[in-house]
């Protein structure tokens, strides 16, 4: 049994280093110089104009991607690469391909072998450490609520028992925890993530969804 001493000192330690792991992975992705985001049905290319091939001015620029260069062979850009949920895609062989055109672009640009190819000519894409102040505010916003519902759960785990109520809270706010997080870094990413770390957290971000669902029944039943 632990003494109500630990209880309040794991029911903050934990979560304070579950985000501050959250914030570290946030951190290890991989971003370059250049910005994309996504006009229609086409991938831009967003980066100051004095890095882009053909002006001259301090404006920033933003013009179409025709399409990635990796080690020299074309691989198709579309508007999709940059979309923060993939769940909106039809079917899991599209979710699946998603991944592995993105996890295709982040180890070309890994290993210095990516261009990006426009109407003005070709620009190379180098990978760049991120900073705090890369991450955007809805990763913050994500992060922080999901650190508040923890220290909630805390609140209620600490006195007294655990019975099938307070048991279902108590999974609701873990759950939502990893869901919102997982969620927070694949969306707030600049393109780029590891096919595979891309899937993991996919898939634990729907399996938080599950039990969020079923900790939310447990405790209004």
């Amino acid at each position: 049994m632990l003494s109500f001493r630990t209880r309040i000192t794991l029911g903050i330690l934990l979560p304070l280093l579950l985000t501050l792991a959250v914030i570290l992975l946030a951190l290890s992705l991989p971003q370059t110089a250049a910005r994309f985001s996504a006009d229609s049905e086409r991938l831009m290319l967003i980066l100051p104009s004095s890095e882009t091939p053909g002006e001259n001015n301090n404006a920033a620029a933003a013009q179409p991607v025709q399409s990635f260069l990796v080690n020299g062979a074309p691989q198709q850009a579309y508007a999709g690469l940059v979309m923060e949920e993939p769940d909106v895609l039809p079917t899991h062989s599209a979710i699946d391909a998603l991944m592995s055109d993105i996890g295709q672009l982040t180890q070309a640009l890994q290993q210095g072998q990516l261009s990006v190819l426009t109407a003005s000519g070709e620009y190379p894409l180098t990978a760049s450490p991120r900073q705090l102040s890369d991450l955007t505010w809805t990763f913050w916003i994500q992060c922080l609520s999901a650190l508040a519902v923890l220290l909630i759960c805390t609140l209620v785990w600490l006195p007294g028992g655990i019975n099938a109520g307070k048991g279902g809270f108590l999974l609701t706010g873990v759950s939502y925890f990893f869901l919102v997080t997982a969620a927070g870094l694949y969306s707030s990413r600049n393109l780029f993530i590891d096919a595979s770390l891309f899937h993991h957290l996919h898939l634990l971000n729907v399996l938080a969804t599950q039990m969020f669902m079923a900790g939310l029944v447990l405790f209004l039943w």
